[in-house]
């Protein structure tokens, strides 16, 4: 998993579309000294496509239930109350920037990770 720069756990869309209209205007060479060799590389008629990936998977454990226990004449129940169940998550970001003559001059990105 890469780590992009400036990036939080607990970020917004909006921060990270700062962080990439950022490099807007700014030198290739800028982009590739915070970001580091991009995944891809593709180039079309002038212009070169860099594209960042990354991808994680992480687990949250369930909790479990705590119990009522109730007695009557000898017999007791016990009734589970709470508790959850865990869950997987996967989460992932795709950043693609468009290079021209060796400036950058736009970004787009999808994935539900893409946060700062």
């Amino acid at each position: 998993m890469i780590v992009y720069p400036a990036l939080a756990a607990c970020g917004t869309t909006e921060g990270y579309e700062k962080i990439l209209a950022s490099y807007v205007g700014n030198p290739e060479s800028a982009l590739l000294a915070q970001w580091g060799a991009p995944h891809s590389v593709y180039e079309s008629g002038g212009t070169k496509y860099l594209t960042y990936s990354s991808s994680r998977t992480f687990s949250v454990p369930g909790t479990p239930p705590t119990y009522n226990t109730t007695c009557n004449l000898g017999y007791c129940t016990s009734i589970p109350v709470g508790g959850s169940s865990g869950y997987t998550s996967d989460r992932r970001c795709r950043t693609t920037f468009e290079v021209h003559a060796g400036t950058v001059t736009s970004w787009r990105y999808t994935g539900n990770d893409c946060l700062a």
